[in-house]
């Protein structure tokens, strides 16, 4: 059984390596976002920085600043985090719990 502090803390290191770039393209243009104008926070960067955001505490944008080498903006981090429309978040929360449970024999299962 994986521990929860494992899981997390290779969200804590590198998100990125959990994300499929072209599910979450696809994603976003089945919502109507088309994020090709977004510059350096790119949908699937953007995503892991508001993973590792949430594992560290939900700490300020400003400190995700320095979580993605201060290449951006506090500032610019927030506008595009809600230009990502919720539903693209939400299908891949969907699509982890899914894969998650798929690894789960019956019995370690909560009851639902």
């Amino acid at each position: 059984m994986v521990s929860i502090d494992a899981r997390l803390g290779v969200i804590k290191r590198d998100p990125l390596e959990r994300l499929d770039a072209g599910r979450i393209l696809a994603l976003c243009r089945e919502h109507d976002y088309w994020p090709e104008a977004d510059g350096t926070l790119d949908p699937r960067t953007l995503i892991g920085l508001f993973m590792r955001q949430i594992a560290a505490g939900n700490v300020s944008c400003d400190q995700v600043r320095f979580m993605g080498g201060d290449i951006f903006t506090a500032s610019g981090y927030c506008q595009s985090r809600m230009r990502l429309p919720l539903a693209v978040i939400q299908a891949l929360t969907r699509d982890t719990y899914l894969a998650h449970m798929r690894g789960l024999a019956r019995t370690e299962r909560y009851p639902s």
